[in-house]
């Protein structure tokens, strides 16, 4: 009789281990689940991973007002200068009051982008102390994303080609990167970018390349050709003003860290 007991005790104790691992390996399951008209990310297990969550909302949100101020701005000129109020258009090409609130504004959004990214990068970056370390690290680049991306930009301003001498750079500088120039995917970037830049030129082309005679305007290649000392002093000084010391502090500080903790090669 306490031979049988005792089986059945085992076996209860059996089935109720059995259950509970079960109960626990659906449980964690599920917290990696997604749901139904799941709107953010899934539940963090980490609080490192709790902050990008958070931080993603954040840019979310702040991609949504910037849409939202956008599509404002655009239905505000629909309304008003169009055709019909505006049969005789203004000749006006310059703003300086408009010039310094569309380079202020990015910057500001930017530095409100920049600061969070920063220090969540830093927290990435540092790992705690720990009394074994394995160290794991992957290298993936989206080349067609990236070509994609510096086309459409360029669409918008054609000064963002530069950010290709900003990629040929980095893949030159950093002798772990060099083995790029050898696959596909910068050549993918670049094929990419190159269409992107077919409707620019075809536009140029039908009214007289009227973008390149801005540019000699601005540059002052109009009133002969040289290097114009006093034009390049007065960009850069505008710049350095306005725009750059915010970027470059920023960029000082973020290559000054990544030396610190060993990132840059």
């Amino acid at each position: 009789m306490q031979i049988e007991n005792a089986r059945r005790s085992v076996t209860a104790l059996s089935t109720a281990a059995v259950a509970l691992v079960l109960g626990i390996s659906e449980a964690w399951a599920a917290a990696g689940r997604p749901s139904p008209w799941e709107m953010g990310m899934q539940d963090m297990v980490t609080e490192l991973g709790q902050s990008v969550s958070n931080f993603h909302t954040y840019l979310v949100w702040l991609v949504v007002v910037i849409c939202l101020f956008v599509l404002a701005l655009l239905l505000v000129i629909v309304a008003r200068f169009n055709e019909n109020k505006n049969p005789v258009p203004s000749k006006t090409t310059h703003n300086t009051l408009l010039e310094v609130a569309w380079t202020i504004v990015p910057v500001l959004i930017l530095v409100a982008i920049a600061i969070p990214s920063f220090r969540l990068l830093r927290q990435q970056l540092v790992p705690p102390q720990a009394d074994i370390v394995v160290k794991a690290t992957g290298f993936s680049w989206y080349w067609p994303a990236t070509g994609l991306l510096i086309g459409l930009g360029f669409l918008c301003k054609y000064t963002n080609a530069l950010q290709l001498i900003s990629v040929l750079l980095v893949l030159a500088l950093a002798p772990r990167l060099r083995q790029e120039f050898k696959r596909p995917g910068l050549y993918t970037l670049l094929a990419l970018f190159l269409v992107c830049t077919i409707p620019p030129i075809i536009w140029n082309a039908q009214h007289a390349w009227i973008t390149l005679a801005h540019l000699r305007a601005r540059g002052s290649l109009d009133q002969g050709f040289g290097f114009h000392v006093g034009e390049l002093l007065t960009f850069v000084g505008q710049h350095f003003v306005v725009y750059s010391p915010v970027l470059f502090g920023a960029l000082v500080w973020a290559v000054w860290r990544s030396w610190r903790i060993g990132v840059c090669c």
